[in-house]
Order: C-alpha cells, then sequence, then structure tokens
C-alpha cells in the first residue's frame, strides 16, 4: 500500500507537477500567480512595497501627484507591468501626464493579512478571474477568463497520481483564489520558471510573425490559383524542388490531369511569341511557389523550438525546461538563441520578398491573363 502524505513534494508529486506545467492553460495560471507574487510583491517580505500598494489602492481617488508622493518609481513601473492601472496605456504615458490626471486601479488583486501570533501576521494575495486575465490576454490571448476559470477550478483539486490524497495548489475564497505556499515554493525550487516563460512568449511572438507571413503568402499564391496551397499540389511542388526543378508551373502541369489546373497554365503559344504580361504572370509565380517552399523549411526551425516544452515531439516536460533553461544545462540557452535568430532572419528574407508581389497587383496580373486567354480564344478545349 503507498504510504499516505498530505504535504506537496517535488520528487513525490513530479508526476503530477509535470501534468500541471505540460499543460498550457494551467501553466500560465499558475506562473503568473507566482511571478505577481514573487516579482511584484517580492514574496510578500518587503513591508515598504505591501504599504505602498495598499496606501495607494485605498485612496477613493487617487491622482498622478499622490502615486509619485507614495510609490517608487521602480514601484509605478511594475503597476504598469502588471496592468493595475486602467485608464493609462504605459508608463512612458503617464510621464506625459500632469499631476492631476486621476488614476484608476484594476479590481481583482487584493492583499489580506492574517494573525498568526500576537507579534506576527501572515499577508495573502488574493486573485480573481477579471484580473488575471488583464495580466494574461494581452500576452497570450486565447487566455480567456473562461479558461482562467476552468484552470484556477482544476488547480483547486489535483488528484493524487501515487496516492488517494487530492492536492490544493490553489485555494478559493469566496470570489477570490490564492495560490498555495508549499506550491509556490516548489515552484521556487524549479530555478527561474520567469526565465523560461520569456523564452516561450519569445518563440510564441517568432509563431505569430511566422503565421502573419504564412498568411500573406497563401493570399497571394491565392490569386493565381486556390488550390496550389493544398496538399495534393504542394506535395508535387516538393517533389519538383528535390529534383531540382526551376519551372514549377511547367512541373505542375505536366504531373496534374488535364482539368486540375485552370487553362491559363496550360496555354500554350507560338514558339517566341509569349506575351510579355503572360512571362510576368509565370515568373511570379515560380517565384512565389519558391518562396512557399522555402517557408516550409522555416516551419521545421519553428517546430523545432517549440519542442523544448511542448507539441509531439517535445523534448523535455516543462519542468526540465525550467530547470536548464535556468542553469542552461546542455547549452540550452545558446541552442535556442541561434534557432531564433535562424528563424528571424528567414522570416524577413521571406517578408521582404513577399513584399515585391504586392496582392492586388498579382490579382489584376491574373485578371489580365485570364482576359487576354479569353479574348485569343486560347480558352477552347482541345478535342
Amino acid at each position: 500500500m503507498v504510504e499516505e502524505h498530505s504535504t506537496l513534494d517535488l520528487e513525490y508529486d513530479r508526476m503530477l507537477l509535470e501534468d500541471v506545467f505540460d499543460t498550457p492553460n494551467l501553466r500560465y495560471v499558475s506562473l503568473y500567480m507566482y511571478i505577481i507574487r514573487k516579482d511584484f510583491f517580492q514574496d510578500l517580505l518587503d513591508d515598504d512595497i505591501i504599504e505602498q500598494f495598499e496606501t495607494i489602492t485605498s485612496l477613493e481617488e487617487p491622482t498622478g501627484e499622490d502615486l509619485i508622493r507614495i510609490c517608487t518609481g521602480d514601484f509605478i513601473k511594475a503597476l504598469f507591468q502588471y496592468n493595475l492601472i486602467t485608464n493609462i496605456r504605459s508608463y512612458e504615458m503617464f510621464k506625459t501626464k500632469g499631476n492631476d490626471v486621476k488614476i484608476r486601479f484594476a479590481q481583482g488583486l487584493k492583499l489580506t493579512h492574517q494573525e498568526i501570533s500576537d507579534s506576527e501576521e501572515e499577508v495573502h494575495i488574493f486573485f480573481d478571474e477579471n484580473y488575471l486575465e488583464r495580466v494574461l490576454a494581452p500576452i497570450i490571448p486565447e487566455m480567456t477568463q473562461t479558461r482562467i476559470n476552468e484552470s484556477l477550478e482544476r488547480l483547486r483539486a489535483m488528484m493524487c497520481p501515487r496516492s488517494s490524497k487530492i492536492h490544493e495548489l490553489v485555494h478559493k475564497y469566496g470570489d477570490y483564489y490564492v495560490i498555495d505556499d508549499d506550491f509556490f515554493y516548489i515552484i521556487e525550487e524549479f530555478g527561474n520558471p520567469y526565465q523560461a516563460l520569456r523564452i516561450e512568449l519569445m518563440i510564441r511572438a517568432m509563431s505569430k510573425k511566422y503565421k502573419e507571413i504564412e498568411s500573406n503568402i497563401n493570399g497571394v499564391l491565392n490569386q493565381f490559383e486556390i488550390s496550389l496551397i493544398k496538399s495534393p499540389m504542394m506535395k508535387k511542388l516538393k517533389q519538383a524542388k528535390e529534383k531540382g526543378k526551376d519551372d514549377y508551373v511547367k512541373y505542375l502541369v505536366e504531373k496534374s490531369r488535364k482539368k486540375t489546373l485552370p487553362q491559363k497554365f496550360r496555354v500554350e503559344f507560338p514558339e517566341n511569341d509569349m506575351p510579355d504580361n503572360y512571362i510576368e504572370w509565370k515568373k511570379s509565380l515560380n517565384h512565389l511557389i519558391k518562396l512557399k517552399l522555402n517557408f516550409n523549411n522555416i516551419d521545421q526551425k519553428m517546430d523545432e523550438l517549440r519542442a523544448y516544452y511542448s507539441g509531439k515531439n517535445q523534448k523535455m516536460t516543462y519542468l526540465e525546461f525550467i530547470q536548464k533553461s535556468t542553469y542552461d544545462e546542455d547549452d540550452i540557452s545558446e541552442k535556442i538563441k541561434n534557432l531564433l535568430i535562424d528563424a528571424r532572419n528567414s522570416l524577413k528574407e521571406v517578408s521582404e520578398k513577399i513584399d515585391k508581389y504586392p496582392k492586388k497587383e498579382m490579382k489584376l496580373l491574373n485578371l489580365d491573363i485570364e482576359r487576354m486567354i479569353i479574348e485569343k480564344g486560347l480558352d477552347e478545349e482541345e478535342d
């Protein structure tokens, strides 16, 4: 029989903790509750920070003058970093305002004091879903209030995989949640989770840029033929690249059934009498296909970056990712940095090249070709 245990333990409960941190929604909620306590409130060990927060947020109508009088510059910057000021967008914007500007604070983050003896007390940080959404959504848009609530409720009752114990990683009091102390200090044992999260957010930002450029390429290719970006055509185009073919249009025509591609792909002109606009059309399409195929190589780099902490080819658990990135084991920071630089440079190169083929101009070029084919009677099907 497995020995019962009551206290969360890093090694004994490792499977449970790995499950939490390998589940993105649980990871983000846990880490931001940890970071706000650890970074913003300095683990509640700095009485000056606690006093500044409680004094400024207790005022009925605080002004910019009050903020400067009560809070240090670093604390004011932190208020903006953690989205606690709702009516001014940034610290830089705040500095341009007059002293009489009103300051409005977000609801959903508060401190409570608990007396544990005549001379000692404990301070706890309470969160609600509204405030956690304010912090998370600008960085991780998929973290809606519903998902945050579901994550918080799940963290309240995590089944221990090795015993019948239910671990409360988060506690609920009324409408507010607080991170469990044991859970907080175990996260601290991992190393520097903020470092791992910062790397993950850099990769996420790169992935977002990747998707924007991919959407741009696909949008331009759709002006030529919507089936070009679909799997059967891409398979043929990859084969053409592997065989060292430069004329992708010609290769597609040769390898596709007659009705698969529009007439503009299969049109034939007398020798040395190809119209200039058709030459431009074919040259543009071949260049765009080459960009699309090269872009697919960047996809592999992005997969390799994400695989450090997630995905079907995940190289390590997120806990290991935190530990290795904290202490730069196996040169993980250098490897990720080099991959990020490589992917960023490749994305920049593709982005600059795709800008030479504006979607609107490519649409007009295709309309010109289609009109020319009709006017010349080249759209008539051969027997």
